[in-house]
């Protein structure tokens, strides 16, 4: 822990990691009492809430690729792994696949085959998208060839780099 008797620039490190986790605790937040109000709010209007969570997650797939594809890395754990990760749900996917076994097995296995190709599909539209909207071309990817999930800017700073 740091303390007032501590360097500046000591203090300085931990404040950008502190505000990603607070920043990624209310995105989470958010992203998760949106995924429960549409859980809730449109199985009302006679969708079932396999077809929910389906939309949720290819809604959320298409918006990290947007959000990714556009760069900037100020606001994205907040966005992508806040808001995004609380929207989407692949643990509730799997439970709904899981559940579809029995009364459904066709359509358990056409949402085991189609979620995904329909999810990365939604990313990269929205990657080539958001990046061509930001004049990039190279699908969020950094020099190094690692995705570039907007951590290293926000956070994750080298001890020794000025804060």
């Amino acid at each position: 822990m740091t303390g007032p008797d501590e360097p500046a620039p000591a203090r300085r490190r931990w404040l950008p990691a502190a505000a990603v986790l607070l920043t990624v605790g209310a995105g989470g937040a958010l992203g998760g009492a949106a995924r429960v109000w549409a859980g809730l709010v449109v199985p009302q209007t006679g969708v079932p809430g396999w077809a929910v969570l389906v939309a949720v997650n290819v809604l959320g797939a298409l918006a990290m690729g947007l959000v990714v594809g556009r760069g900037g890395a100020l606001a994205r754990p907040a966005v992508t792994t806040g808001v995004l990760g609380g929207f989407t749900s692949f643990s509730g996917w799997v439970l709904d696949v899981l559940r579809l076994l029995g009364p459904a097995p066709v359509l358990a296995v056409a949402l085991l085959v189609a979620v995904p190709v329909a999810t990365v599909s939604a990313c990269m539209v929205g990657l080539l998208v958001g990046g061509r909207a930001a004049g990039r071309t190279d699908l969020g990817r950094t020099d190094a060839g690692r995705t570039d999930d907007g951590y290293a800017d926000a956070g994750r700073r080298d001890p020794g780099s000025p804060a």
